[in-house]
């Protein structure tokens, strides 16, 4: 693997052999191989863009295992924000990850890029080549700017400002999970949806995993006690009492979230044990994906770690208050359940234990009662 950073352009490149085997380690070892002696010669170039929300691009991971399957010696890209460049490189069926701060929107810490530094990102990334894309997220800049890439076969979801840059397109289906609603642009380039769920490799983060499970213990529980809009989260006491009640059960609880919304968890009465997502490693996203992956469970309010803990097979508790519960709801292969309320004080410490203990966790989590 290979990761460069160039002012606001990050790369990630893979380079992908036909008939590679499908091991992270082997896979990686004779694409690099393969760039040296000339027996690697793409197909077709698609690129897959994807500005908007950190669950879009873990939706992505459904979507390139589909476009390999029907373009076997195509280069896949994704171009997304630089936050969300380390999620996006552990999308499977990937070979280069593109990033830029782009201008129409703020991207966390990155802030909002210029105009100027975009047009440069996409002068660079004219010089592809690419014959095809997907624009997942609804943005018109977005088309606009796989447009001006030069791409001509361009697909995605029609819009007041997007559908002008689209060669095809489909209509939002609110009604449909994401992952699904995603697929639907599959065809629109020939290719066959082979799944309805999401799936984030572990293999690029196997050295943070190794220092993560020693730090957090034998049996961590993420806990994620922030909803998008402040009016929904469900109080931080009730958050608290859960974590008490976990820890009793001889599980390590892991909060996870930003910084300044973990500020809030830190000056809360609870335990020296406990565990933070942003005292792990540099705080990066790939730090808490690695933290996440080693869940015995995630247990919180729909966001983009609840997406990333199912990508990952962990079993998750989700909670809506109310959220969009068919839209976002948990969509990996493990195990959830999902608790939908119609405001956040109508979720209560009760509600949450109940759900926890319907899950088919290994080992269990009532131990101590």
């Amino acid at each position: 693997m290979e990761v460069n950073t160039r002012g606001r352009l990050t790369l990630y490149h893979r380079p992908r052999l036909p008939n590679a085997p499908h091991t992270r380690s082997e896979d990686l070892a004779l694409r690099s191989a393969s760039r040296f002696s000339g027996a690697y010669a793409p197909t077709e170039r698609i690129l897959l863009v994807a500005f908007g929300q950190l669950r879009e691009i873990v939706y992505l991971s459904a979507l390139a295992p589909a476009l390999r399957a029907s373009h076997p010696l195509a280069e896949i890209t994704v171009w997304c924000t630089d936050a969300n460049a380390d999620i996006a490189s552990l999308l499977p069926d990937v070979d280069r990850v593109e990033a830029a701060t782009p201008f129409w929107r703020s991207c966390g810490a990155s802030g909002r890029g210029g105009m100027i530094g975009f047009v440069r990102r996409v002068r660079e990334m004219r010089r592809h080549g690419f014959d095809a894309a997907i624009v997942a997220d609804r943005s018109g800049f977005s088309a606009m700017a796989a447009r001006a890439v030069g791409i001509r076969r361009l697909v995605g979801y029609h819009g007041s400002h997007s559908s002008r840059w689209l060669s095809a397109g489909v209509l939002t289906e609110r009604e449909l999970p994401g992952v699904r609603d995603a697929a639907r642009l599959l065809p629109l380039l020939g290719s066959v949806p082979l799944s309805a769920t999401y799936r984030l490799e572990t293999d690029p983060l196997a050295g943070r995993r190794a220092r993560y499970r020693t730090l957090l213990g034998a049996r961590p529980v993420a806990l994620h006690p922030f909803a998008p809009e402040r009016r929904d989260r469900v109080a931080l006491t009730q958050w608290v009492h859960v974590a008490i009640e976990l820890a009793r059960r001889g599980y390590e609880p892991l909060w996870v979230g930003g910084a300044r919304e973990l500020d809030a968890v830190h000056r809360a009465v609870g335990s020296a044990a406990w565990k933070y997502v942003d005292r792990l490693g540099e705080g990066r996203p790939v730090d808490m994906a690695a933290a996440l992956s080693i869940a015995h469970l995630f247990v919180g309010h729909d966001g983009a770690p609840l997406h990333i803990a199912a990508a990952f097979g962990v079993p998750v508790v989700g909670v809506y208050s109310p959220g969009d519960p068919v839209r976002s709801m948990p969509q990996g292969t493990a195990p959830s359940r999902m608790l939908v309320r119609s405001g956040p004080g109508e979720v209560t410490v009760e509600d949450l234990l109940a759900c926890i203990d319907t899950l088919p966790v290994t080992p269990p989590l009532a131990i101590v009662r």
